[in-house]
């Protein structure tokens, strides 16, 4: 055989080697773009602190009536809750609609021990890939905001409620059973309270992964049964058990009632014995049993959590009355709606709907990367929050209110308890702050 060089010219030659060389550099980059990128279905999100926008996802329902889950793309904001019980005109507008009356009004619930600043400061240091902050409020607005910052927002509750007639209101469940709806959030956001904050380096990880699905923390509190031998997920699942037939447990949640009287109202044997919270997610889990099938009772940690806009949705969709129930309550009572909880279980309806395919939720039962702490007296917050500063390996932090308004000496001691805690935490100023 003769020399290919009369076949290809020297200039030829080159132009191939050249192409080859641009393909084997391309074949290089891509194969370190895949790793740094996680797909979900055909929905692709990009790890690490930016994002890529993307159009929100489409959802698909099934005839169950349930969304085709497609994981979490796009940019994701948060949201946070915040009142504070001494504003004057809180205080008045209180007193105008006599809020008080009702049976487990309690002021505390509404006082504020200056958490938030720090809260943005820990999103500022440990997760600043949020893309935008949502501060919800009556209308009250922290004196110390940036609301020049073009990364925070005030949104009132009007801008949120469906139903003006259910405002003004001061149950944190009403107000939280509207967040998604809060115009130009993102379909993914992470919701938390004013009383949360970070504590380490956060990722979307933390919250969803491929792997996973949404990441479900739920804490050891258990709720004491109506009967020893009767189980919630026994009540109102349209069963007639022999052991819930009592009227402690009001006739099996109406199950073994055969007066035809209506479950809802018969709960309430069930419901007037348990504090506001414990009520609502026993309520809540009543009234999923007769609607999806009897729930566990796990419940939600004191912690941030994502929430996907379309599924929340079509949950409220599908229980329309429950939702305006809980809206149209002044406070938080026995008959609301637990958000959370309602939120938590029903991802853990599409994951038992369909096992074989991917997994849309994962429960977290351990502790090992939150902590809870309580204002209950000075001394042992003290004590906790020197455990805290001690722990290097928590990523979310909870300081709850426990304390009871009566005794002034003991919030006047522990009021620098926290800001030192804080102060030695996040000792710089944020750009959410006015300098």
């Amino acid at each position: 055989m003769g020399s290919y060089r009369g076949i290809i010219s020297n200039k030829q030659l080159k132009c191939f080697i050249k192409l080859m060389t641009t393909c084997v550099i391309l074949f290089y980059l891509w194969n370190i773009y895949s790793k740094c990128t996680c797909s979900v279905g055909k929905r692709m999100y990009q790890t690490g602190k930016s994002f890529d926008i993307r159009p929100e996802d489409v959802s698909v329902t099934d005839v169950n009536g349930y969304s085709d889950i497609q994981g979490v793309s796009g940019p994701v904001d948060l949201v946070v809750t915040w009142v504070n019980g001494s504003d004057q005109s809180f205080i008045d507008e209180m007193s105008r609609l006599n809020i008080s009356r009702h049976k487990h009004f309690t002021l505390k619930r509404y006082r504020d021990w200056g958490i938030l600043r720090y809260a943005l400061r820990s999103v500022e240091k440990y997760a600043n890939w949020f893309r935008h902050v949502y501060i919800v409020t009556n209308g009250q607005v922290p004196s110390w905001l940036n609301l020049k910052y073009h990364r925070v927002s005030i949104v009132q509750h009007s801008d949120i409620f469906k139903n003006k007639s259910h405002l003004p209101t001061f149950n944190s469940l009403a107000i939280e059973a509207h967040i998604h709806r809060i115009p130009g959030l993102s379909k993914h956001f992470v919701y938390m309270n004013d009383d949360f904050f970070f504590l380490n380096k956060v990722e979307l990880d933390d919250f969803y992964t491929n792997e996973t699905g949404f990441k479900l923390r739920f804490n050891e509190m258990k709720i004491s049964e109506c009967s020893k031998k009767c189980t919630y997920p026994s009540l109102n699942n349209g069963i007639c058990d022999t052991e819930c037939n009592k009227s402690k447990c009001d006739w099996d949640g109406g199950d073994c009632n055969i007066s035809g009287s209506n479950t809802r109202q018969s709960f309430d044997n069930i419901l007037n014995r348990l504090p506001p919270f414990s009520g609502a997610v026993v309520y809540t889990m009543l009234i999923y049993n007769k609607e999806f099938g009897s729930v566990y009772g796990k419940i939600p940690a004191h912690v941030p959590y994502i929430i996907d806009k379309t599924l929340m949705n079509e949950l409220q969709n599908r229980l329309p009355e429950e939702w305006d129930r809980t809206s149209a309550s002044k406070i938080r009572t026995q008959h609301c709606f637990l958000y959370a909880f309602a939120y938590y279980h029903y991802l853990m309806r599409h994951q038992r709907r369909k096992p074989g395919d991917i997994t849309i939720a994962t429960t977290i039962e351990n502790h090992d990367d939150y902590s809870y702490s309580a204002t209950g007296n000075a001394t042992g917050l003290d004590n906790a929050l020197r455990i805290l500063l001690r722990n290097k390996k928590k990523k979310f932090g909870c300081i709850n209110d426990h304390m009871t308004l009566d005794n002034k000496e003991e919030e006047a001691r522990a009021q620098p308890v926290l800001d030192n805690f804080f102060r030695r935490l996040f000792p710089k100023p944020s750009r959410f702050e006015v300098t």
